[in-house]
């Protein structure tokens, strides 16, 4: 199947309104990530379309609609919301697994899809974990604290978890965007001495970090 092919897109753009109860959702078919900004959702042009990765596509679209429904972007949008790329990481993490369980509330359906492109994404990544900068994997580590899991953590980030994981293991209960955002933001407090050190990497960090810290990105 194209990437162009209309009555596909179509079809994605249907199931998006159907499932966010907007009308004003739009679907375009471009680039070669999964992302929205609350009123498009963008999804990866693919030549062709076997199972595999038409399921990759559903999840994406599952997930992408989630944000639509439940991420409050104008709280987002605010300024100095987010105060560097750290946190924006952080928060992204954690927030997509709040607006995933949110959906999978309200719609079921969605989650086979999620689940499973968590778990083919999250093998993906556990490959090249060890590689990632220690900010990162600190940051996968959180997002586990939060979802109940345990944390796969290595010397390094063991004692910077432990010092914050009281927080960590709260955010399981921040239900809306505004209270994530700042929940999220004293985990960077400058007076902890691990803080100065992250900041170090901030610089480092790119779109290919935020496509790894979803579990399935």
């Amino acid at each position: 199947m194209s990437r162009h092919n209309p009555n596909f897109e179509t079809t994605l753009e249907k199931i998006a309104r159907i499932t966010a109860k907007r009308e004003n959702i739009e679907v375009k078919i471009e680039g070669n990530r999964a992302c929205t900004d609350g009123t498009t959702i963008y999804l990866p042009m693919m030549e062709d379309l076997p199972h595999e990765l038409k399921a990759d596509l559903e999840g994406f679209l599952d997930h992408e609609v989630a944000h639509c429904k439940f991420t409050d972007f104008p709280e987002l949008s605010k300024p100095k919301r987010l105060v560097n790329r750290f946190h924006k990481e952080l928060f992204n993490a954690v927030e997509d697994s709040r607006i995933e369980i949110e959906m999978i509330k309200e719609y079921s359906g969605t989650e086979f899809n999620l689940d499973r492109l968590n778990q083919k994404w999250g093998a993906k990544m556990n490959e090249s974990r060890a590689e990632m900068p220690w900010p990162i994997r600190l940051i996968i580590c959180i997002r586990e604290v939060r979802d109940g899991k345990l944390p796969k953590t290595d010397a390094q980030i063991e004692p910077i978890l432990s010092a914050i994981y009281p927080q960590a293991k709260a955010l399981a209960s921040i239900d809306n965007t505004k209270d994530l955002l700042d929940a999220t933001e004293p985990m960077l407090s400058p007076e902890d001495k691990w803080q100065t050190k992250s900041v170090q990497f901030v610089h480092q960090f790119s779109a290919v970090c935020h496509r790894a810290l979803l579990g399935y990105r």
